[in-house]
């Protein structure tokens, strides 16, 4: 088939759930148009001719979440193109895509817990001056030389940001060690603009990278000294360091 589904000149509600969409020529679910009450959930979409989920310009306000998207050929498994404010981007599979794992370039809602990986990039956010924010995801095995994401030059094989912000705590870069080359580690690459710490130091992001030291309970006795011991590495490719002591009542 050409495509899967296409949502042109949609301008209500609709919930688009539980399908699975595979072999097409063009994209799997392709928003032209939403009233702000698109859902796409739970749907298995492979082998795409085109991007995997299209989110156009008028399309606000999207919800896409627990999709799982492989082998498509397009831009990006997910691109949400400029205008389409509002998506919020959750718990999604995103993996072994010839281009991205997804495409981002309008503000977005919320973007956590996907599962990003063996894509040709990772995250590329194009919405100039915008901050984003991104936690809990899996971003890792990301392929650094990908053609797609080199047309924007500042593409690494994690995330991509132009001259925005993206807060990026809180993910897992495929390495305990965080992600580089702007970062410290040898996990998936950032650019700069990305704030990166603290960062998980497992798949699960149960663990959290570098150490945040916390004092006991004092309450009872004010002037109790602080007994905390702990030993630190530091962080692989650090100079200088600062311990910061304060009072979190401040």
């Amino acid at each position: 088939t050409f495509g899967g589904f296409n949502l042109g000149n949609f301008t209500g509600t609709a919930v688009l759930d539980g399908n699975t969409i595979h072999d097409t020529g063009g994209h799997g679910i392709w928003a032209q148009t939403s009233g702000g009450g698109l859902i796409l959930s739970d749907n298995t979409l492979y082998d795409i001719g085109g991007r995997g989920i299209q989110i156009d310009a008028a399309a606000v306000s999207v919800t896409i979440t627990g999709n799982e998207i492989s082998n498509a050929a397009g831009y990006a498994a997910i691109v949400v193109d400029t205008g389409a404010t509002g998506a919020t981007i959750n718990n999604n599979n995103l993996h072994h895509n010839d281009g991205g794992g997804a495409a981002i370039n309008a503000q977005t809602a919320a973007f956590d817990n996907n599962i990003i990986a063996f894509n040709g990039y990772g995250v590329e956010m194009g919405a100039a001056g915008a901050s984003f924010a991104l936690h809990y995801n899996q971003i890792y095995g990301n392929d650094p030389y990908s053609t797609a994401c080199a047309l924007y030059g500042v593409c690494h094989d994690g995330l991509s940001v132009y001259d925005g912000v993206a807060d990026a705590d809180r993910n897992w870069w495929g390495a305990v060690s965080g992600p580089g080359p702007v970062g410290p580690g040898a996990g998936d690459g950032i650019s700069l603009n990305v704030n990166y710490t603290y960062w998980c130091t497992n798949a699960g992001c149960t663990a959290f990278a570098p150490n945040a030291i916390v004092s006991p309970n004092t309450a009872n006795s004010p002037y109790m000294p602080w007994a905390n011991v702990f030993e630190w590495t530091g962080v692989p490719n650090g100079t200088s360091y600062i311990l910061q002591v304060y009072n979190a009542a401040d």
